[in-house]
């Protein structure tokens, strides 16, 4: 996360959140379109600190609001 800040707003990335931490953990990444070079500084930085390449899946799903809305 500290990683992402480091980047910051000004080159297109807005933040950062770690999920399922206990597993291992994933960390998802806001960023506008276009931050690819930031997001890859983040990756290669991440990368020489821990000594492991991250697998990296970008994009995002059609959203909940594709399928339909349940109602109760």
């Amino acid at each position: 996360m500290d990683l992402v800040r480091e980047q910051g707003v000004g080159e297109g990335l807005y933040g950062a959140k770690v999920t399922g931490g206990g597993a291992g953990g994933t960390v998802a990444i806001l960023g506008r379109k276009g931050a690819d070079a930031a997001f890859r500084k983040v990756v290669k930085a991440y990368t020489k600190a821990r000594n492991i390449e991250p697998f990296v899946m970008q994009g995002s799903s059609m959203g909940a609001d594709r399928f339909g809305v349940l109602e109760r």
